[in-house]
């Protein structure tokens, strides 16, 4: 027994001489504790009869208990090793900027989405304006530019020679008036052409006859010029011989002469007629080209009023679309300006704010001149929500992204050093519940940095105070 107690003796004794300079400075200042305090005169805990003595055996396993539980203690401290932690106050914060909704156009309110702290999706309406000029030039622009499209239609039909002129549904649903008015007019003027090209046909085809004629008149005169001149020929030795007297003779050249006069007129009728029939067959085709020549002309100052209606359509229709007040992005709105349905605004008027969701939030915390040597970026820091109790919730886990580079001095406090904490992920470590975020909301930070012993956090303050002593004037 007494070899197995031997490592716990010499322990003690090592304690009890590490101990004797204090022991002795007490005794000097407040004198020596009378041996009656004590208990009487010293026991001798190594006589022979201690071992069998049943309280003092149980004194002795309880000393040794204590030896083994401050051997444990000290091996404890020395090596198990605790995170440094750096805490600091912060606030939540979004890199950008919260969005202001303005009315771009002046109206009345007809109709308010926007509710505070409401999420909404980029692009939804959050307020709708009413201006009734603006939707009455509208409604006139799209009258005038639907004719425009109607009757460029019916003029590039007419331009190509086509016979027949179709409307695009849209067009037809949007505008029938206009489309049944371009459509009767089409149909006006072919039959308009149509009839003068049929005058000229007919005409053509008066003179086609008339050469047939000519000509076919030009064919018998000279067939009858050609038998008086046989006749002429049979009469000459006959009237040189005096059988037939010379009038017969006479008589005979004047009828060739007179049918070869006739064919010679019937000739020039048929060319006059060639001529005339050349000159309507120009005549249908400068009707039609000037039909189309027209068709095309109008046609370009259609497409150019069309270009300009649909242009001033385009922005009344910015009008009108701005009329429905959206959201610029997808957020939260934080702050409605007007609430009253009916209410008159100006362009530029701010409605409704919002903060945006689709930034990661970030915290802005406030490290402290002494602590700053231990934040560095990269290092990992635990987020505790005022607003959620982190023995239930837990904490939200971030990152220091970047520390100032000099202090912060604000007006009645303390300086500090600017330290952004970015926030990868925004979950609780206990809890499934989503937390709800916003600008402006108070926090705690603890950054972690690195190791150190249990021991080493005991002795720190001693250093400190070891450090700094007997150096006072």
């Amino acid at each position: 027994m007494s070899i197995l107690l031997f490592p716990f003796r010499l322990v003690w004794r090592l304690i009890s001489l590490i101990l004797s300079p204090f022991k002795w400075l007490f005794n000097k200042l407040f004198g020596a504790p009378p041996p009656m305090m004590l208990g009487g005169a010293p026991i001798d805990h190594s006589a022979p009869e201690m071992l069998t003595d049943k309280a003092g055996i149980k004194g002795q396993v309880l000393y040794v208990l204590i030896s083994v539980f401050f051997i444990v203690a000290v091996i404890w401290a020395v090596n198990a090793e605790i995170d440094e932690q750096v805490r600091a106050e912060g606030m939540v914060f979004t890199p950008s900027e919260v969005q202001h909704v303005q009315s771009r156009l002046p109206g009345s309110v007809v109709l308010i989405n926007a509710k505070l702290g409401r999420e909404v999706e980029k692009g939804e309406v959050l307020y709708r304006l009413e201006d009734e000029d603006v939707t009455a030039n509208f409604a006139d622009n799209e009258i005038a530019l639907n004719a425009a499209r109607a009757a460029e239609l019916r003029l590039s039909a007419e331009a190509s020679g086509a016979t027949r002129l179709i409307f695009p549904a849209e067009l037809v649903g949007a505008a029938p008036d206009m489309v049944e008015k371009e459509a009767s007019l089409f149909t006006t003027r072919a039959e308009a052409l149509a009839k003068r090209v049929s005058v000229l046909r007919d005409n053509i085809a008066t003179l086609q006859k008339t050469i047939i004629e000519k000509e076919a008149e030009e064919r018998i005169s000279l067939q009858k010029a050609a038998l008086v001149a046989e006749e002429i020929a049979l009469l000459r030795p006959l009237v040189d011989a005096g059988h037939e007297p010379r009038a017969v003779m006479l008589s005979a050249r004047a009828r060739h002469q007179q049918e070869t006069g006739a064919a010679e007129l019937a000739r020039l009728a048929a060319d006059a007629r060639r001529a005339d029939l050349v000159s309507k067959r120009r005549e249908i085709e400068s009707a039609i080209a000037n039909f189309r020549a027209g068709a095309a002309e109008a046609l370009v100052e259609e497409q150019t009023k069309a270009a300009q209606l649909l242009a001033r359509q385009d922005a009344l229709r910015g009008k009108v679309r701005h009329a429905d007040v959206r959201a610029p992005l997808r957020g939260t709105v934080s702050a409605v300006h007007v609430k009253t349905v009916g209410a008159v605004v100006q362009a530029g008027t701010m409605l409704a704010e919002i903060v945006p969701a689709e930034a990661r939030y970030l915290v802005r915390a406030q490290i402290l001149p002494q602590d700053v040597a231990d934040v560095q970026p990269g290092q990992v820091a635990r987020i505790s929500l005022a607003a959620y109790d982190p023995s239930r919730y837990g904490v939200i886990m971030g990152v220091v992204r970047q520390v100032a580079g000099n202090t912060t001095q604000p007006e009645n406090a303390m300086p500090f050093y600017e330290t952004i904490i970015a926030i990868p992920e925004v979950a609780f470590t206990k809890s499934p519940e989503t937390p709800v975020i916003t600008a402006g909301m108070p926090l705690q930070v603890d950054i972690l940095g690195g190791k150190r012993t249990i021991m080493n956090y005991i002795m720190t303050p001693i250093q400190k105070s070891l450090a700094t002593a007997f150096r006072e004037k």
